[in-house]
């Protein structure tokens, strides 16, 4: 999805989208409201089509970025739709660009515009992506597992997740700072793509300090070795906040995925539960 930092940078015209796009707008799928952001706050402009037929309402249907080129008022424009969430609620980020005017030659002025297809590619990699640490989001996560997961079904195909959570994060943000918790995530993220990289590997971002692989084709025990690893590779990283050392752990769950009887909530649940009992683990022996 887009965060609210990208979002805030379209709208106030400091992003390069700016100077391939000629308008944007976020739209309510849902009521077909068109919506400018000004200062983090969501600004009413004017009601935006028919939601039930329109880009923005099938984007969010279908959950993916669309595009279209229509003729409106003697002018052909290109219409590009992402589906993304604002302000806790879903959206729809809608750009549109000029690509030919009255009696203009639509390929002459279609060949002038930027590169479409590096466009659409830079637009969906925004919208898939979180942000700050570069993995996957959430929305990403669920639509690409619901593939994984078929695609085990159909095939009888192993597939396993790992989940991992900080520990004490909170009491690193309250004792060391923000900043400090920011480069925390980032060389954890690092460390994960080390040892978890490889094959159809893919990794996202599940919650603020909670990150979610999926490995596909491999068994538990080669996945509960991996993470064996990156749990040591994290306890013995020099973390530091000046001259002063921090220690930093991580508590990881697994689970393999089971085609008979779980559904993607289900799988994602035992996996989690798995992350907690390995929590509850460490504080039991270390009272």
């Amino acid at each position: 999805m887009f965060e609210l930092e990208d979002l805030g940078r379209i709208f106030s015209g400091q992003s390069d989208l700016c100077r391939i796009f000629d308008n944007f707008r976020l739209v309510d799928p849902q009521n077909g409201l068109s919506y400018r952001l000004d200062q983090g706050k969501l600004v009413l402009l004017a009601c935006h089509g028919d939601p039930t037929e329109g880009l923005a309402r099938q984007s969010q249907l279908q959950r993916r970025q669309l595009a279209k080129v229509e003729l409106r008022d003697q002018k052909a424009k290109l219409l590009i739709a992402v589906p993304i969430t604002c302000l806790c609620q879903p959206m729809v980020l809608e750009l549109e660009k000029e690509i030919a005017g009255p009696g203009g030659d639509f390929q002459a002025v279609c060949s002038n515009c930027g590169n479409i297809p590096d466009i659409l590619l830079e637009l969906g990699n925004l919208a898939s992506t979180d942000s700050f640490t570069g993995l996957y989001n959430k929305n990403t996560l669920e639509l690409r597992l619901r593939r994984n997961l078929q695609e085990a079904r159909d095939t009888g195909r192993s597939l396993c997740a790992a989940m991992v959570d900080i520990d004490n994060f909170k009491q690193i943000n309250d004792l060391y700072g923000h900043t400090f918790g920011d480069e925390v995530i980032l060389q954890i993220v690092a460390l994960l793509r080390r040892h978890t990289d490889g094959g159809e590997n893919w990794s996202a971002r599940f919650g603020g300090d909670e990150f979610l692989t999926i490995f596909p084709g491999e068994d538990l025990s080669s996945v509960k070795r991996r993470c064996d690893s990156l749990e040591q590779a994290i306890v013995l990283f020099p973390f530091r906040r000046g001259d002063q050392p921090v220690s930093v752990s991580v508590s990881i769950g697994t689970a393999a995925f089971d085609p008979q009887t779980d559904t993607l909530s289900q799988f994602l649940d035992r996996v989690d539960r798995a992350m907690y009992q390995k929590k509850k683990q460490k504080k039991a022996v270390q009272l």
